[in-house]
């Protein structure tokens, strides 16, 4: 799912329009109706994983009402950060939330999306 709902083109292509992004949660007034919440409810998943979402530019007060603090635990760093991780409290159930690199980075599939989420979700024993 988009945390922006709408078209965040950008002049320069592959760079995100973090005004355009912000501006889409400003207009949604989540301290009214957090419809990204109830969205996330309804899809009910398992695992949640995030695409640079904490260092993206995106107004820190926006990402607090669609991931709350309250809601994580064990929050930690995988490898150098390639990945963070930790728990996360939706609707009465704790799932892992996994912030990794965007995919579209220019960087190794494998060492920065593939082999992090996979050790994080199965850990080596």
């Amino acid at each position: 799912m988009q945390l922006s709902k709408y078209s965040n083109d950008s002049d320069e292509g592959s760079i995100r329009n973090v005004e355009m992004m912000n501006r889409f949660l400003e207009d949604s007034e989540l301290d009214k109706r957090n419809f990204f919440m109830e969205e996330l409810s309804l899809l009910d998943p398992d695992i949640i994983i995030t695409a640079n979402l904490w260092e993206c530019g995106v107004n820190e007060k926006y990402l607090e009402q669609c991931f709350p603090r309250e809601k994580f635990k064990n929050w930690n760093g995988y490898n150098n950060n390639t990945a963070q991780y930790g728990d996360f409290e939706l609707n009465g159930k704790t799932i892992k939330l996994i912030n990794t690199y965007h995919f579209s980075a220019r960087k190794s599939s494998y060492d920065c999306f593939y082999e992090p989420v996979m050790n994080i979700l199965f850990p080596k024993k």
